[in-house]
């Protein structure tokens, strides 16, 4: 007696890992719900396929922006992305997915287009309230877009449906930890810049724990991710501050770090946002300044107005400013914890439940 095949989905993500994560937590759940799972990325990502469940197949395709320094760069960039379309296509047509999900960055564009061209129900998420560029060239070509934001601006005619942003398995597991400020002993602050951060976090954290009140400070032991090149520098500064301290280039265990942690201090990305709420953190957040249509603030606009972050603007961060912030939230035990209550409330842990159900009403209507 033969079995009946596992329907396949196929996930497209990269460019960063606000665009992985999510796309990640979609694979663990499609897979806990018996799919047959393939994620497509772009090598910019490829330290991170090791976070990806053993049953997910992965694959990098080639991708590029068109915002490269050099014309000849720009002119490689139509080849690069033929010869993309060209595999995936395929890789479609050998084993036709019975559905596509786009998770944003020029990686996805050449799966998506593959999509359209061959008609596979498709569907994209988009993290944040503004869409990047690929997301928005597909909004109105797709059958759903889920919507990680409750207030998007998208396009309109626009098929948009609201999950939240899935969340990785990995942080999920760590949702039992109950929020406790201690009123003594240390006090655990976690630093986390991503790849558009870390240099800016990397020149301004320790002179600003530097200008905090020393009782304070004393009591402060800080997990601060940092560019490699600039491990020596950081490392001499926090030597002289006689404090705790762990930085990396790169914490593979962040989910434990933040489960630990009283105060977060990070970019606003969506993604970020997403872990920070689910985790129930305080925080203060620094959005990026050359993000798209500037959605970091927008995002972190959100936890402000709510009262669970503090927000620093990127022209404003001088560790004066960022020192002022600190010591606003860590010298206020009820405020902080305040804080806390308030993040949690916003967090929406079961947003990749919500997508797969949405994912699974998609590949009933792609089937023969």
């Amino acid at each position: 007696m033969s079995t009946k095949p596992k329907r396949l989905i196929v996930i497209a993500t990269g460019g960063t890992g606000g665009h992985v994560f999510p796309a990640q937590a979609l694979a663990e759940e499609m897979l806990n719900r018996g799919w047959r799972v393939k994620v497509w990325l772009d090598k910019r990502v490829e330290a991170l396929t090791n976070n990806f469940p053993k049953e997910t197949q992965l694959e990098l395709i080639p991708s590029k922006s068109f915002a490269q320094p050099t014309l000849l760069a720009k002119c490689a960039v139509p080849l690069i992305l033929l010869w993309g379309l060209m595999l995936v296509l395929g890789k479609n047509l050998k084993d036709r997915p019975t559905c596509m999900v786009g998770f944003g960055s020029y990686a996805s564009f050449t799966p998506l287009f593959s999509g359209l061209l061959l008609r596979i129900p498709s569907a994209i998420h988009e993290q944040n309230g503004n869409m990047g560029v690929v997301n928005r060239f597909f909004a109105q070509k797709v059958q759903l877009v889920a919507s990680g934001s409750h207030n998007p601006e998208y396009p309109s005619n626009a098929n948009a449906k609201f999950t939240g942003n899935p969340i990785r398995g990995e942080v999920l597991s760590r949702l039992g930890r109950v929020y406790n400020f201690p009123h003594e002993g240390k006090i655990n602050v976690l630093i986390v810049g991503g790849s558009q951060g870390a240099l800016l976090f990397d020149n301004i954290i320790p002179e600003t724990i530097l200008l905090l009140p020393e009782n304070l400070r004393k009591r402060l032991m800080i997990f601060q991710q940092v560019r490699e090149e600039n491990i020596p520098k950081v490392n001499e500064k926090y030597k002289h501050l006689g404090i705790g301290y762990t930085i990396k280039p790169f914490f593979e265990d962040i989910p434990d770090l933040m489960a630990n942690a009283h105060l977060i201090i990070a970019r606003a990305g969506a993604s970020s946002i997403a872990e920070i709420t689910t985790m129930g953190l305080p925080a203060i957040l620094v959005p990026f300044a050359g993000a798209t249509n500037d959605h970091q603030t927008i995002n972190a606009q959100a936890l402000v107005k709510a009262g669970a972050a503090i927000m620093v603007k990127e022209e404003n961060l001088d560790p004066a400013v960022l020192s002022d912030a600190m010591s606003k939230i860590l010298l206020d035990s009820e405020k902080i914890s305040q804080m806390a209550d308030t993040s949690k409330n916003l967090g929406v842990s079961d947003a990749a439940h919500r997508l797969a159900d949405l994912v699974e009403n998609l590949g009933h209507r792609g089937k023969n």
